[in-house]
């Protein structure tokens, strides 16, 4: 695990934090930090504009709807293709993003048949915040799961298309309910490949007793025992906080932006795209760079006044483990407020000094992190509430409505928890890896990319030496991390080569397998998984099966319910007042008296409306 601490450490550094965010608040002010460095060195440029309104009038969105779910939340969706399809495609966002990322995907998918639908995963987009905060992967894959019983999408297995935060939802869902899922695309998702070999050997040394099973648990979640050889303790966490702290929180979600165009720039900025396989060699080139200023300003000072007030000069300037203005940290914060251009004393002495051969590797690593200004625009629209000119559609000369709104409101806010803290256990989802049933693909970007290849490759392995019904790896040569954003066409294409190639029986209705794995698997047993392999609810783990203590009680939540009628209504108002020592023909309460024909006024939907109007229910 030395590699995943070494760029948490740099992660830490780079962004100027003293610790790594372990909490909703400490997400928030780390956010809202470094946002305010971004945003101060952000330029829109003049092309936004054109790139915002063909986003929006190029791609329309369907209009969307909400539903509630048992977790207590109302999910926002957007929906395209067949409504009554039984191939449903469900696509999950990523970090800082909403369903609107879909926007070019989505159509083209529902166009080839598919029931395609989008969430706005928990804190997102304009689905219910969590009050306390819960943002794990599980907590997402319970909602996804809700919304899957709400709009009854089990019938048939679904397909999953998840991009980083949505694909770690995603493969939470498919271990939580295996036979749920018939295919999951993750893209920009993968998990240490050196923590899945520990977590293989502490199933090998199963046998080995206690302490052999400790370590090997400790080795998966990247911490030593007290009696490590080598040194003190580290301390032990399962978490994402510490091992992977990029996913924490999104760049941007805590600041607020003065037009789209300026969300744009910012999104597309290097320090809002750090990619956690550049993160050392950026602060290495950064140290070098240091390192190389420092001797110029030592030569320079030793000219002018000598060796001896050179040596006094320079004292701090060499200082690469500080927070000084000439510190690695504060210098990238710096480079990439310019673009990763090099300041005036490295302009000053690019020509025949030392500082000049370090800053070119600096550049180069700041432009793979430069994204697409067509797929920052995307992020924007999709991150962003838009003024209600640009989402209408209407032309461009509504300038003036733009600065009322803006200046009215503090700023185009994002849609998004500003104390979002995105959390999972990687121990965990890797060794639930053995208990996919699904098809699976890990995709990745060829560029700047968040999941390593040698790690998709080891779940891949760990997949396919399960239960999965099929397992592999795929990349976007020149892709980024942000793939729904910044190359949507070759994304589809991946998709539809996945659920048309490998996948193609994904949405066939087999049934159920019987015996107890499966009834250990949804939580149910053998005898009920067998009976008829329906793909109920509670056969697939989405709900626990109810439970009676005598036949009455069953009868009587089971059975049909009949429309209470007008007479029926009346009947019991009678007995009400009869129970109360009043005459039959008087009013039960202040709410009620006479008229409507001598009926009561006030009286419940059910007795006033004709059954007919209820047919729907139930």
């Amino acid at each position: 695990m030395e590699r995943l601490q070494r760029q948490a450490t740099a992660f830490r550094d780079l962004l100027g934090l003293e610790t790594l965010p372990q909490n909703a608040r400490e997400a928030k002010a780390a956010a809202r930090q470094l946002g305010a460095v971004v945003l101060a060195g952000v330029a829109p440029p003049t092309l936004l504009s054109e790139l915002i309104h063909e986003e929006v009038e190029g791609a329309p969105l369907p209009r969307p709807r909400f539903v509630d779910i048992s977790t207590g939340l109302r999910l926002r969706y957007l929906e395209w293709g067949p409504s009554g399809g039984v191939e449903v495609v469900l696509l999950l966002h990523d970090l800082g993003e909403s369903a609107d990322i879909w926007r070019r995907l989505g159509p083209r998918l529902g166009d080839r048949g598919y029931r395609t639908i989008a969430l706005d995963l928990r804190g997102h987009g304009e689905s219910g915040r969590s009050l306390d905060a819960r943002y794990s992967a599980d907590a997402l894959a319970e909602d996804v799961k809700a919304f899957i019983v709400a709009r009854d999408l089990y019938v048939s297995p679904l397909a999953v298309v998840g991009c980083g935060m949505g694909a770690a939802a995603g493969l939470a869902l498919a271990q939580a309910a295996p036979f749920l899922l018939g295919a999951l695309l993750a893209a920009e998702f993968a998990l240490p490949a050196d923590a899945a070999a520990a977590a293989a050997a502490g199933e090998d040394a199963a046998g080995g007793g206690d302490a052999a099973r400790e370590g090997a648990l400790e080795a998966a979640n990247g911490c030593a025992s007290p009696a490590a050889p080598g040194g003190a303790a580290r301390a032990c966490s399962g978490s994402s906080k510490e091992l992977l702290p990029w996913w924490g929180f999104r760049v941007g979600q805590a600041s607020a932006f003065a037009s789209v165009e300026q969300c744009a720039a910012f999104l597309a900025h290097p320090l809002a795209n750090l990619a956690p396989g550049l993160l050392v060699p950026l602060e290495a080139a950064a140290a070098r760079q240091v390192a190389a200023d420092a001797r110029q300003v030592e030569a320079d000072a030793a000219v002018a006044v000598g060796s001896d007030g050179a040596s006094s000069a320079s004292s701090c300037d060499s200082c690469s483990d500080c927070d000084s203005p000439n510190s690695p940290s504060s210098y990238v914060r710096g480079a990439a407020a310019t673009g990763g251009q090099p300041g005036k004393a490295q302009q000053d002495g690019q020509a025949g000094s030392p500082a000049a051969p370090a800053a070119p590797p600096l550049r180069e690593l700041f432009a793979q992190l430069q994204r697409p200004l067509r797929g920052a625009v995307a992020s924007a629209c999709s991150l962003v509430r838009l003024p209600a000119w640009l989402a209408e559609g209407r032309p461009a000369d509504y300038w003036e409505e733009e600065e009322e709104y803006v200046s009215g409101g503090g700023g185009l806010q994002p849609r998004m928890d500003p104390s979002f803290h995105f959390t999972f256990d990687p121990s965990a989802l890797l060794r639930g890896l053995s208990g996919l049933r699904c098809h699976l693909l890990l995709l990745r970007g060829g560029r700047a990319s968040w999941a390593d290849a040698d790690d998709a490759a080891a779940m891949a392995a760990a997949a396919a030496g399960g239960g999965a019904a099929s397992a592999a790896i795929a990349e976007l040569p020149g892709a980024g991390h942000w793939l729904a954003a910044d190359h949507p066409e070759q994304l589809l294409l991946q998709v539809v080569a996945f659920l048309e190639g490998p996948a193609v029986r994904c949405f066939d209705r087999r049934p159920l397998p019987s015996g107890a794995q499966q009834g250990a698997a949804n939580g149910c047993s053998s005898a009920g998984a067998s009976s008829a392999g329906a793909r109920r609810p509670e056969l697939l783990g989405l709900r626990p099966l109810p439970e009676y203590s005598t036949l009455e009680e069953a009868q009587k939540a089971l059975g049909p319910r009949r429309i209470p009628t007008a007479a029926a209504v009346d009947e019991e108002l009678r007995k009400l007042r009869l129970e109360e020592g009043r005459p039959p023909s008087a009013p039960s309460s202040d709410d009620e008296g006479e008229g409507c024909g001598g009926r009561t006024k006030r009286r419940t939907a059910l007795a006033r409306d004709p059954p007919e109007y209820f047919a729907f229910v139930g």
